[in-house]
């Protein structure tokens, strides 16, 4: 299954989950048996889900959980997951023997694939279920809490094990991937794990210098600005980024500073500027 999930966020720390997920773990179960046992392992560890959400930029960045909807298959009520109608026996698939596999030559190798008709079984119902039509699985949405680990970005990927579809064949799931796409934010511009902040101050703070307080992920921070500062210049505050997600190390944050240049009016306003520009020979 591919497509989205959501639902209702909160910020919470983290614990209790244990190994509930590996980060960055990519690929899935395997692709294709090669023999009837392969096949039977095939089926029986499940099918692995992906689900794509969106969550705010301040819960990437702090960390907390969200609850998503996961469509995703398990087995079906009436006939328990074996395919066949109430009261029906079990055969050997026609088409593979029983085996589970079929094989046939091409370009001068033997080549065995999971039988097709009976998904590597080896049995089909004489009768199918109805309300699956043989296939004993039925589709359901269920609703997963996900935990959220500091400093996830666009692309992370999670694994939740365990909680994707089921086989048929046997009580076991496979694993729910969660990819994550983590929305913009009003305050901050990230660039890996490093924040950047814009601020205005007035002309006589950039010359004359101030104190500022800075509004970080982790809470109000005072900085100095140093007298004689220049737009566009930055003032870095270690380690008040986001948390590399391997690592748990922060990336540092950084003020970029807009000096707001007002329009000086005729009279005294303009004199003092004018004496100003004169007394240290600048150009206007």
């Amino acid at each position: 299954f591919g497509g989205g999930g959501g639902g209702s966020s909160r910020r919470g720390g983290f614990g209790g989950f244990g190994d509930l997920f590996d980060l960055f773990f990519e690929g899935g179960r395997g692709s294709g048996a090669e023999n009837r046992g392969s096949a039977k392992e095939t089926a029986a560890a499940g099918r692995n889900v992906t689900v794509r959400i969106q969550i705010p930029f301040d819960l990437a960045v702090s960390g907390g959980e969200t609850i998503i909807k996961v469509p995703r298959k398990t087995l079906c009520k009436t006939c328990s997951g074996n395919g066949a109608a109430p009261g029906s026996d079990m055969v050997n698939c026609a088409s593979c023997g029983g085996s589970g596999t079929i094989q046939f030559a091409q370009g001068g190798f033997l080549i065995k694939k999971t039988c097709p008709d009976c998904s590597g079984k080896g049995q089909k119902a004489s009768k199918k279920c109805v309300d699956c039509g043989g296939t004993g699985e039925a589709g359901e949405t269920k609703q997963i809490k996900v935990k959220i680990p500091p400093g996830v970005s666009d692309g992370t990927k999670i694994r939740i094990k365990n909680e994707g579809s089921i086989s048929s064949f046997a009580n076991q799931r496979g694993d729910l991937y969660v990819i994550f796409k983590v929305g913009s934010s009003g305050l901050y511009t990230r660039k890996g794990n490093d924040l950047y902040y814009k601020i205005n101050i007035t002309v006589a703070a950039a010359m004359l210098g101030s104190e500022e307080n800075i509004k970080t992920p982790q809470g109000g921070v005072v900085i100095k600005i140093p007298a004689g500062i220049q737009s566009g210049s930055l003032l870095k505050i270690k380690e008040k980024g986001v948390k590399d997600i391997k690592t748990g190390k922060p990336g540092n944050f950084y003020v970029e500073i807009n000096v707001d240049i007002p329009k000086v009016t005729a009279g005294t306003e303009k004199k003092i500027i004018e004496d100003f520009a004169r007394k240290r020979n600048l150009k206007y």
